[in-house]
C-alpha cells in the first residue's frame, strides 16, 4: 500500500501545480480543478471529474480492488524520490478508468495524494467512505 509518510510534498505540489494552503479544504480545490479542467477542455466534465477522481482513488487506497493491484504493488514500494512517478503511474490508471487523459488528471491525483500524506490512510478512508 501507498506508504504516505514516504511522499514527497515539494513533488505533489509541483503535480498539483499551484501551492495548496492548509486552510483550503481539499474538496474545495478539487472542485476548483475540475471546473478549470472542464474549462479548458469544454468536456462537460465540472465536478463529476473531482468525484469520479475521489471514487477512483477512494478504491486504490480503501479497498483491495483487483483493478489496481499492480498500482498498489508499485505503491508499497514508493519513497520520496518515486513520488513523481507515482503520480504518473495513478493518473495513467484514473484517466483510462474514467475516459480522460492522464495529463489532465494529474492535479486531482496530486491533492488526493496530498491529502493522504497529511492526514494518513485510515482518516482519509474514513473521510471519503463516508461521501
Amino acid at each position: 500500500m501507498i506508504q504516505a509518510s514516504a511522499l514527497d510534498p515539494d513533488a505533489l505540489l509541483s503535480a498539483i501545480g499551484r501551492d495548496v494552503p492548509d486552510s483550503e479544504k481539499i474538496d474545495d480545490l478539487g472542485y476548483q480543478f475540475a471546473f478549470e479542467v472542464n474549462d479548458q477542455l469544454g468536456a462537460g466534465l465540472g465536478s463529476n471529474l473531482w468525484e469520479k477522481a475521489k471514487e477512483e482513488f477512494y478504491v486504490l487506497v480503501c479497498t483491495n480492488e483487483p483493478r489496481y493491484e499492480e498500482i498498489r504493488k508499485q505503491a508499497s514500494k514508493v519513497t520520496p524520490s518515486y513520488t513523481t512517478m507515482l503520480v504518473a503511474a495513478v493518473s495513467a490508471a484514473f484517466g483510462s478508468v474514467i475516459g480522460i487523459a492522464a495529463t489532465v488528471i494529474t492535479p486531482l491525483v496530486g491533492l488526493l495524494l496530498l491529502a493522504l500524506a497529511k492526514v494518513g490512510k485510515n482518516a482519509f478512508c474514513e473521510a471519503f467512505g463516508s461521501n
